[in-house]
């Protein structure tokens, strides 16, 4: 009887691992496909000089010299 149980268990626990790397793998999927898709897009400001250029993870603004 304990075998089985210990069967049961081994079972269960590759059953569980088996979910978390499937789950992994997915959300690994949606970040490359939103990196893939997301738009740089860039906006100046005028009155400020400044232009704002936003990627995925960061928005980078800098200060615009006349030369």
């Amino acid at each position: 009887m304990r075998d089985l149980d210990d069967h049961r268990y081994h079972h269960l626990a590759g059953l569980v691992m088996a979910i978390g790397v499937l789950v992994i793998a997915i959300c690994c999927v949606v970040l490359v496909a939103w990196m893939v898709t997301a738009q740089q897009t860039t906006k100046l400001y005028e009155a400020d000089n400044v232009v704002c250029a936003s990627q995925p993870f960061a928005l980078q603004c800098f200060e615009r010299k006349p030369r």
